[in-house]
C-alpha cells in the first residue's frame, strides 16, 4: 500500500505543479518513503549500512548549524563582493562541505578542546 501511495504521490505531483508543496510531499511522499524503509526487509538493510547511519547521525547537526553556516556564507559573499550563485551546483557542494565541517567541529571535534589529561 505504501508503495502505491508513494507511486501515485510523485505521478501527481509530476502532472499538478501546483501539488509540489510542502506539506503535499511531507504527507504523502517523505511519510510513505519512512515507512518503506521501516517495514521493507531489504531497505532496512540497505539503509543500516554505515554511510547512512553515519548520515542520519549528522542530520540534525547540520540542520541546527545550517543557519549560522548560511548566515556566514552570505557574510562572506557580501563582504568580498563575490556574487555567489546558490544555486550551481559548486556552491551548493561548498556549503554542503563548509556544514559538515562545522558539524564535525562543534560536536566530533568537541572532543579535542575537553580531552581528559
Amino acid at each position: 500500500m505504501a508503495s502505491v501511495v508513494l507511486i501515485g504521490s510523485l505521478v501527481l505531483a509530476e502532472r499538478h505543479e501546483s501539488l509540489r508543496t510542502l506539506w503535499y510531499v511531507s504527507a504523502f511522499v517523505w511519510t510513505s518513503l519512512i515507512y518503506l524503509a521501516c517495514q521493507v526487509d531489504i531497505l532496512r538493510k540497505i539503509f543500516g549500512a554505515k554511510p547512512f547511519v553515519w548520515l542520519g547521525n549528522v542530520c540534525m547537526p547540520i540542520f541546527l548549524w545550517n543557519m549560522a553556516t548560511d548566515l556566514g556564507m552570505e557574510l562572506i559573499n557580501r563582504l568580498c563582493h563575490l556574487d555567489l550563485n546558490y544555486s550551481s551546483l559548486t556552491v551548493w557542494s561548498m556549503h554542503l562541505v563548509i556544514s559538515l565541517l562545522v558539524v564535525w567541529i562543534m560536536n566530533e571535534g568537541d572532543c579535542l578542546f575537553h580531552q581528559r589529561h
